[in-house]
C-alpha cells in the first residue's frame, strides 16, 4: 500500500499455533525514503523472504540498497526477519534500543550496528528525517519513528487498542483447519492489549498527545490519517481506563481468575459472544493483567 510517495506499508501473514487453535496472523512493515531508504521493522523470520519479494513488486524496490534496518521493538513478529534483510543488504545498518539489542541478536546470526535513543535521529536525506521516541509500556524497547516529510508517526506497538466497535480494538483471527489452509471461518475477538508496564505504557500515551503528527502507521491494523489518528490516542487512554477499572474492582489477585473475569466483563463493550480462545487466554494476557496489577500495587 502507497501511504505517500515516500512511504509503503507491506503486510505480510504467519500462521502460528497458540494452545490448541491455529490463527492466521499479520503484521505490516513499512519503507521510507530519502535519498536513503530505511525498512522500519522486518516481520517474522520465515516471511521475510516473501517481503522482499512484495517489496520489489508492489514498491518497485531491491531490498539490497537498504540504508537502514530499524526496529520499533525486538518481539518477532517485528524483528524476526531483520538476519534474513541483512543478508540481502548487509550494508543496512541494524538499529535499535539498547532494550532490544540482545533478543535482536538473538534472534538471528546479526550484530546491531546502533544503538538509538529518545530523541535521536536518522538523516535519509532529501528533507526526510526520523525522530526516534522512546515509547515503553508494549515492551521496554519499544520505540515510535516520527517522519519530517509527512508526520507520521510509525509506532509499531506501541499504540492500541482503543474501544470495541472499531477494528483497532480487535484482532483479526482466523482459525486455521488441521486439514485447510484456508480455514472455516473468521472470528473478531476483543483484544485486551499487551503490556508488560501498564504505567510506563500510560506515560507513553501521554507523551505522544504532545507529538504534532498527521497520521498513525501501527505494526498490525490500517493506518489511521488526520482527525481519526488524533483521537486514536483518546481512545487507547480510554481503553486502558475500563481495563485498570474492571481490575481495580475485582479482588481477585489470582491472574487466571482475573483474567476469567475480566473477560466476561468485557462483554459488555457490545460483544454478544467472547471466543476464550486463543488470545485472551493466552500468556500475553497473563502478562498484561499482570501489569496492570503491578501498577496497582497488587502483584
Amino acid at each position: 500500500m502507497k501511504i505517500s510517495r515516500n512511504i509503503h506499508s507491506l503486510k505480510c501473514y504467519m500462521v502460528q499455533k497458540l494452545r490448541d487453535c491455529k490463527v492466521m496472523m499479520s503484521s505490516t512493515v513499512y519503507l521510507v525514503r530519502g535519498d536513503k531508504t530505511a525498512l522500519i521493522d522486518s516481520s517474522y523470520r520465515f516471511s521475510a523472504e516473501g517481503l522482499i519479494e512484495k517489496m520489489r513488486w508492489l514498491a518497485d524496490y531491491d531490498a539490497k540498497n537498504l540504508a537502514y534496518i530499524l526496529l520499533t521493538h525486538s518481539h518477532p513478529d517485528h524483528a524476526g526477519g531483520t538476519s534474513v534483510f541483512k543478508k540481502h543488504s548487509p550494508r543496512a545498518m541494524v538499529c535499535c534500543h539498547p532494550y532490544g539489542k540482545d533478543s535482536v541478536e538473538m534472534q538471528g546470526d546479526l550484530a546491531v550496528d546502533r544503538l538509538i535513543h529518545d530523541g535521536d535521529r536518522i538523516d535519509l536525506g532529501d528533507g526526510q528525517i526520523l525522530k526516534v521516541i522512546h515509547s515503553p509500556g508494549h515492551s521496554q524497547d519499544s520505540v515510535c519513528f516520527l517522519t519530517s516529510k509527512e508526520k507520521a508517526l510509525i509506532a509499531g506497538d506501541s499504540v492500541g487498542p482503543g474501544p470495541a466497535g472499531l477494528g483497532d480494538a480487535f484482532e483479526s483471527t482466523q482459525v486455521i483447519d488441521e486439514n485447510s489452509f484456508g480455514g472455516p471461518y473468521v472470528e473478531w475477538i476483543p483484544f485486551l492489549g499487551i503490556l508488560t508496564d501498564a504505567s510506563a505504557y500510560l506515560e507513553s500515551i501521554s507523551k505522544l498527545k504532545q507529538i504534532d503528527f498527521d497520521m498513525i502507521l501501527p505494526g498490525h491494523g490500517v493506518p489511521l490519517f488526520g482527525k481519526m489518528a488524533k483521537e486514536h490516542l483518546e481512545r487507547c487512554l480510554e481503553h486502558f481506563s475500563k481495563i485498570d477499572d474492571m481490575i481495580a474492582k475485582n479482588p481477585h489477585n489470582n491472574v487466571d481468575i482475573l483474567l476469567r473475569e475480566v473477560c466476561k466483563e468485557y462483554s459488555g463493550f457490545g460483544i454478544e459472544r467472547l471466543p476464550e480462545e486463543p488470545w485472551n487466554l493466552s500468556e500475553f494476557a497473563k502478562n498484561t493483567v499482570a501489569a496492570y496489577l503491578r501498577r496497582q500495587n497488587r502483584l
